[in-house]
């Protein structure tokens, strides 16, 4: 039996990196800088159906076990970090799913809301990488913590324990 590379967000679900966890196939990374040794990915999965003349869609936040690894040595702040960041697919996701439920729109407007959701993602997950630095600057790591807190009414902090780290 085959298990899915992927899994999809939920509120009630952590992601949690194992010893040894998330690691590709790389045998020596020790030339490769630190951003090099890991990557994470996540997507929004959008699908459309035309049923008669009325148009439904779903979408998903999908973490993608398959093409993410994790070179680095876990610290206490790891999962904290790797979390945030796929909790940052599921804002944008909801925020693309409000503007699609103001109005009816076209398969093309549809499709249009949703690749303008990727380029934000694109964008804030960069920042977010940059600032952050893997969860090593606690302060920037704190401040996207409250955005999930705010948005999802989920602090990462309280649940891996990284208030104690301080």
């Amino acid at each position: 039996m085959f298990e899915t590379n992927n899994f999809t967000w939920s509120n009630n679900k952590r992601m949690l990196l194992k010893k040894d966890g998330i690691k590709n196939d790389t045998t020596s990374y020790s030339n490769l800088t630190l951003s090099q040794r890991y990557q994470l990915k996540a997507q929004i999965f959008f699908d459309i159906n035309q049923i008669g003349d009325s148009l439904q869609h779903y979408s998903a936040t999908i973490f993608d076990c398959f093409n993410s690894y994790y070179n680095i040595h876990e610290e206490p702040f790891t999962n904290c970090f790797m979390n945030i960041y796929f909790d940052l697919f599921e804002i944008e996701r909801r925020s693309m799913e409000k503007i699609m439920a103001q109005r009816k729109y076209s398969v093309t407007q549809l499709d249009s809301v949703y690749k303008q959701s990727v380029k934000n993602l694109d964008r804030q997950t960069a920042d977010y990488l940059r600032l952050v630095e893997r969860g090593k600057n606690f302060k920037e790591l704190e401040k996207w913590n409250a955005l999930v807190k705010r948005q999802l009414d989920i602090d990462n902090f309280e649940l891996f324990q990284v208030k104690n780290l301080r």
